[in-house]
């Protein structure tokens, strides 16, 4: 199973029940009930990704669905940094399922999804 997918639809379905949390990279609509949620500016993006990073390397969360990520780091320094990061990480047995969702696909070329 992909770790890592790009998706605009229901969300919902890829938490069934498993324990999630949501983190918000701008305005957003979206909402999950009982899901942890986390706000993030676009500006303060930087910041999302060290939470990203503590809860992935703490294994506590089993999905992981990032909104308005890709368009947050389209024209951040840190971007590759990010990419790496995630692509280095994601083969490690307790990395959790992340949806990125609003869009994105072609913003993170490198971006290992498969």
């Amino acid at each position: 199973m992909k770790k890592i997918v790009f998706y605009d639809g229901d969300v919902k379905a890829f938490i069934n029940g498993r324990k999630a949390v949501l983190l918000k990279f701008g305005p957003s609509e979206l909402v999950l009930d009982g899901v942890l949620t986390k706000m993030f500016s676009k500006q303060d993006a930087k910041r999302g990704f060290e939470q990203i990073k503590r809860f992935i390397s703490s294994a506590s969360f089993e999905v992981m669905v990032l909104d308005g990520f890709a368009e947050a780091l389209e024209n951040s320094s840190y971007k590759e940094e990010i990419i790496i990061w995630l692509n280095d990480h994601q083969s490690n047995d307790d990395f959790p399922f992340i949806a990125i969702t609003g869009g994105g696909k072609g913003k993170f070329p490198n971006l290992i999804t498969e």
